[in-house]
């Protein structure tokens, strides 16, 4: 979730931007695995950093819930017949990214 700008505004003006780990909670609930990151907001036209906290758990989950439902839709024929496009099979000897 993303910290309010004020809470932002607190941070020293000279933090570095980039990704950080740690610990959270929210409230006096558990304490969790976390990730921190501060960074520019296009939203902002990049002229206010942003820190968005991500707990591990959370977005272990989420994450699995996307690479199941990603698995569901390729299965459904209609993608399926996708993995047999002309895009994915280039002529004999073509070499493409040094591959």
């Amino acid at each position: 979730a993303n910290f309010s700008e004020q809470v932002v505004e607190s941070f020293p003006s000279d933090i570095s931007t980039g990704i950080y780990y740690g610990w959270a909670c929210v409230g006096n609930g558990d304490v969790h695995k976390m990730v921190l990151s501060i960074g520019w907001n296009p939203f902002y036209k990049n002229i206010k950093k942003s820190v968005v906290r991500i707990l591990l758990s959370a977005l272990i989950s989420a994450i699995q819930e996307d690479i199941e439902e990603a698995k569901r839709q390729l299965d459904l024929p209609e993608h399926l017949k996708l993995k047999e496009d002309n895009f994915f099979h280039l002529p004999e000897g073509k070499i493409v990214n040094n591959h």
